[in-house]
């Protein structure tokens, strides 16, 4: 995994998650040539045991799919357990979406939550990090050091490795 670096706060924007009416999306504009069909392959390559990544539509202009109980990699950022939020420790859900550009391809990740099974709820990610009435990030530092960390993995997931 890539080195964790952790972001600066912002109110509405933190490493590439921003927060708008109340919903946190993971937006990254990405400056590669994109193949909808290879790059499907190389997302299910990440996949794990139980299929967590489906690829659920594919086109010319992009694809889309669906996180199901993705295990995060919270350990490759360097930190202990107890240093970290819970919900890292939780299954990872949530929706995306990848539209090809003129000079690359537009990534989005919607619909955010993490399956707590001891409480027997679904947390969103809105009500982990978002602050006065969701429309902006909350300012708790263990809050603004876990979307980083969860921005890395997205990062680690989406981004295609270079091979020379």
């Amino acid at each position: 995994m890539a080195q964790f670096v952790p972001n600066a706060y912002s109110p509405t924007r933190i490493g590439d998650f921003i927060i708008q009416n109340g919903k946190i999306y993971y937006i990254k504009e990405v400056g590669m040539p994109f193949n909808p069909e290879n790059y499907a392959g190389l997302l299910l390559q990440k996949n794990t045991p139980n299929e967590a990544i489906k690829v659920n539509m594919t086109r010319k202009e992009g694809l889309k799919g669906t996180f199901t109980n993705y295990p995060l990699d919270w350990a490759s950022s360097g930190f202990k357990m107890k240093k970290l939020e819970p919900f890292l420790l939780m299954p990872f859900n949530a929706t995306f979406e990848i539209e090809k550009q003129t000079h690359g391809y537009i990534l989005k990740v919607t619909n955010i939550w993490f399956n707590d099974s001891k409480a027997k709820r679904n947390l969103t990610l809105e009500d982990i990090v978002g602050a006065k009435k969701g429309n902006i990030f909350s300012k708790e530092k263990k809050e603004v050091l876990s979307l980083s960390i969860l921005n890395a993995n997205l990062n680690e997931i989406f981004m295609p490795q270079a091979t020379f």
